[in-house]
């Protein structure tokens, strides 16, 4: 491959990357399988907590989650992170 020149086109395919939260295996391949006919990448989280740890290492633009989680709802995921100025 040789190196690009100024003013060479390059095609850049987007890559859609999500966090899908819950506590069912089998969800979590079914998204898997909708993701990788996309050619995106989903990560896994079974409860609030591993989202958020993951949350705060990873830019993560898409969260998926389960109404309900073992420790907490849908709505604790993102309310659980602050974001520092």
């Amino acid at each position: 491959m040789s190196p690009l020149a100024l003013g060479d086109q390059v095609k850049i395919k987007p890559v859609i990357t999500a966090l899908r939260v819950s506590p069912f295996p089998a969800t979590m391949s079914r998204w898997g399988r909708s993701f990788q006919a996309l050619d995106g990448w989903l990560n896994a989280a079974y409860d609030c907590a591993e989202a958020l740890a993951f949350m705060r290492q990873t830019s993560t633009p898409v969260v998926i989650c389960e109404c309900d989680l073992r420790d907490g709802n849908w709505k604790d995921c993102p309310s659980g992170l602050r974001w520092d100025a």
